[in-house]
């Protein structure tokens, strides 16, 4: 264990860091196919999706936030790490997934669709 010091002293410990990068990138990805299968549904295209993931992005922070942290008995992350660092991240994360149907719309296309453009 490191002893951090700042306002008050905290303790860094390797194994339950990773433990919580594991679970934080598993939360983000299944957020991230969640959403990826509403663009699907949806046809979101353009300024569009990109506003759209960034709200996304909030909604997930919001939820995970007041609803799963306390079902899990996590302590208030917005407290805890700065409510502007943490929205930041989020709307960054909703920005990157936002951006996933513009940069590669391919992704969104069904595999029928696709079929007939290959034929074609």
């Amino acid at each position: 264990m490191i002893p951090l010091i700042g306002r008050r002293i905290v303790y860094f410990a390797l194994g339950p860091a990773l433990v919580g990068l594991v679970v934080h990138m598993m939360w983000s990805a299944l957020y991230g196919m969640i959403f990826g299968l509403i663009v699907y549904a949806t046809h979101l295209k353009g300024a569009l999706a990109v506003i759209s993931g960034i709200v996304y992005g909030v909604l997930v922070m919001l939820l995970m936030s007041f609803i799963v942290a306390p079902i899990a008995g996590a302590p208030n992350l917005l407290q805890m790490l700065g409510g502007l660092s943490f929205t930041l991240g989020h709307l960054m994360f909703g920005l990157v997934l936002g951006l996933w149907p513009v940069v590669r719309p391919q992704d969104f296309v069904s595999s029928a669709s696709r079929q007939i453009r290959q034929a074609a």
